[in-house]
Formats: structure tokens, sequence, C-alpha cells
């Protein structure tokens, strides 16, 4: 059997080599989403590495410099678009270090659907570029529901 890895996108258990699960799936992911949401806010993707080597412990990458992830939201908070500001709430409960406390699948997908629901007249969470106030998206909401 094969055990790759990319050390940008595994999770802290995946790198030492302990047990992984769909939490360790999260972890990439949540890596995935923060890339996408700095591109989202305006920044290039190598920002964020930029970033973690003059931040926190100076590590290159999310699961080696935990410490740094909390400055890094906080300045993309500043930057861009507001309404893009829910997704970084989700990276960082999928970006938790213990692997037993990262957000599962389920509640991902549930938390995406209801920023939809709360009256917001944007609709579903997508970022400004795939959106158009013309689109309706109710139809989309029910079968993610079924």
């Amino acid at each position: 059997m094969v055990n790759g890895m990319s050390p940008r996108y595994c999770a802290p258990e995946v790198a030492t080599l302990e047990s992984r699960n769909t939490a360790s799936d999260i972890w990439s992911l949540g890596v995935v989403f923060l890339e996408m949401i700095a591109v989202l806010k305006g920044k290039a993707v190598e920002f964020i590495y930029e970033f973690f080597k003059t931040h926190g412990s100076r590590q290159d990458f999310v699961r080696t410099n935990p410490t740094a992830l909390p400055e890094l939201v906080a300045e993309l908070k500043e930057t861009g678009n507001i309404l893009d500001n829910r997704a970084l709430e989700w990276v960082q409960q999928m970006l938790l270090t213990e692997q037993q406390l990262r957000q599962t699948a389920v509640a991902l997908a549930t938390s995406i659907i209801a920023a939809g629901k709360q009256g917001d007249e944007n609709g579903p969470f997508c970022g400004m570029c795939c959106v158009s106030l013309d689109d309706d998206f109710s139809d989309t909401i029910d079968e993610l529901e079924q």
C-alpha cells in the first residue's frame, strides 16, 4: 500500500504517521478552503505561506504553525468582501489541531446550507464571483436537504 501525503495539505496526524480518518480529510479540505478564501479576498495563494513564514512559529504550513492561523484569519477578515468571512469560521473549525474536535462533513454541509437560510439576501454561501443577483438557488437548498 502506498501512503503519500502533501506536506502543505496533510493533517498533523497524517504527518506524524498516526491513525487517520475522515477528520484528516476535513483538515485537508480546510486548507483548500483557506486558499480559496484568500483568493476571494484578493490575495494570492502564496500570501498564506508567506504570512506563515513571518508569524507565529514561522513554520511554512498550517499544521506546523497553528498559532499563526488566528492572526491570518483576522487579517483576511479585514480585506475583501465581508460576506466571505462566514467561510473563515468554517475553516477555523476544520483546522483544529485536535482531530476529534474538527467539524464533520455533515456539520460543515449543514453550516453552509444554514448560512443561506438566515435571511441573507445573497442566498446560499457563494463567492461574489460565482453568483448574480438574478440567480435563484432555492431548489438547490431543497435538493441538499433530501
